[in-house]
């Protein structure tokens, strides 16, 4: 749904729409962004579903509008996948269980995971033991009385894992209102299975810190091998800088815009303001940036790159030769035509001939 709703591509998909129709929408009255599942992060397949329960008579309105603005008044195959999804009961059974998950496990955690400590600072993995046996003993309890997020009586004192109020408590309620719609004995099944199965991916993924029971003297050291709890710092930032950069300005530079956002993520102005605002200082800036420039870094890593391509391409044609799969086969024989083409259906087989060696070949190499 994010496809259509949010495509990562701003040519693509129904986002414009999606936004102009929740703006005026009778029940709605502002624009609401889709959440972004073209990317891998923590949480974004929860909240979709979230925004789909919540949601999901206006969804079910939406489809409809998109299909009868056209003049054909048909669904593509994508729109048709979703319309057909969210009035699917097994479809909504997942999304239930899946948005409870989230709300119940998913959010309590990163609220621990992305926390700043006591002194302003990161927390550090090898502390994360007790969130993570926490997970566990919370899965177990909801598997061993699924009621707890199931039955009449919920509350967040007991459904969340850090019984603290859930991030967005109108799609737990927007859940059990849906409840009654659904098989309730195939809900409890599906979540579960949906624990278990998530039990022991915490155990797995969790086991080095588990089974570490760090003494105090061992806890000093962890504490100087400190490993930050996520990984934000591969996830990306400089990345999507640079394609809101090549956006703006294609024929940019990637050590242009690698600079530019150092030079603002570093505090980088601050910096030559207190140590090189002066004319010795100036001076020196613009003789390294000379130095750097005459380098030509951006020809060579292009040299570089083309270099290695055409190396890839030449093992990847070695191998095929050695399979045999890149060995062009011998042309077919021309069927023989006896007397003039014409006479002899001539015309029909040059019809037909040159198609179907056009397809061989074809099929062949591809």
């Amino acid at each position: 749904m994010g496809l259509l709703l949010n495509n990562k591509d701003d040519k693509k998909g129904q986002q414009d729409s999606h936004g102009v129709y929740f703006s005026a929408h009778e029940h709605i009255g502002y624009s609401i962004r889709f959440p972004d599942t073209s990317n891998t992060r923590y949480g974004c397949f929860s909240e979709a579903a979230a925004e789909i329960i919540v949601n999901l008579a206006v969804y079910r309105e939406l489809m409809q509008f998109i299909r009868n603005r056209k003049m054909s008044l048909a669904y593509t195959n994508l729109e048709k996948n979703i319309w057909d999804a969210i009035n699917n009961v097994r479809t909504l059974v997942e999304l239930v269980v899946l948005l409870w998950y989230g709300q119940n496990f998913s959010k309590p955690v990163m609220r621990v995971v992305r926390a700043r400590t006591s002194t302003g600072g990161l927390p550090n993995l090898w502390d994360m033991g007790p969130v993570l046996e926490g997970v566990i003993t919370h899965c177990a309890r909801v598997i061993a009385d699924p009621d707890i997020i199931m039955g009449l009586n919920l509350s967040y004192a007991t459904a969340s894992m850090d019984g603290k109020p859930w991030e967005r408590p109108e799609a737990m309620y927007a859940a059990h209102a849906l409840l009654p719609t659904l098989p309730r004995n195939e809900v409890r099944v599906v979540l579960v299975e949906f624990l278990k199965g998530a039990q022991e991916r915490w155990r797995r993924f969790g086991s080095d810190i588990l089974e570490t029971q760090l003494t105090d003297a061992q806890k000093r050291k962890a504490l100087k091998a400190m490993m930050p709890a996520t990984n934000d710092a591969n996830e990306g930032w400089l990345g999507a800088q640079a394609r809101v950069a090549l956006r703006r300005a294609p024929n940019a530079r990637l050590e242009f815009i690698n600079a530019k956002s150092q030079y603002k993520h570093n505090d980088t102005a601050e910096f030559i303001a207190a140590k090189l605002n002066t004319p010795a200082g100036q001076q020196f800036l613009r003789t390294q940036a000379q130095a750097i420039s005459s380098e030509g870094r951006h020809q060579k890593r292009k040299v570089a790159q083309a270099e290695h391509d055409r190396q890839t391409v030449g093992k990847h044609r070695e191998k095929k030769t050695k399979t045999g799969k890149g060995i062009m086969p011998p042309l077919p024989p021309l069927p023989p035509v006896g007397g003039s083409w014409r006479q002899s259906g001539g015309s029909l087989a040059v019809v037909l001939y040159f198609p179907m060696l056009y397809l061989y070949y074809f099929s062949v190499w591809v």
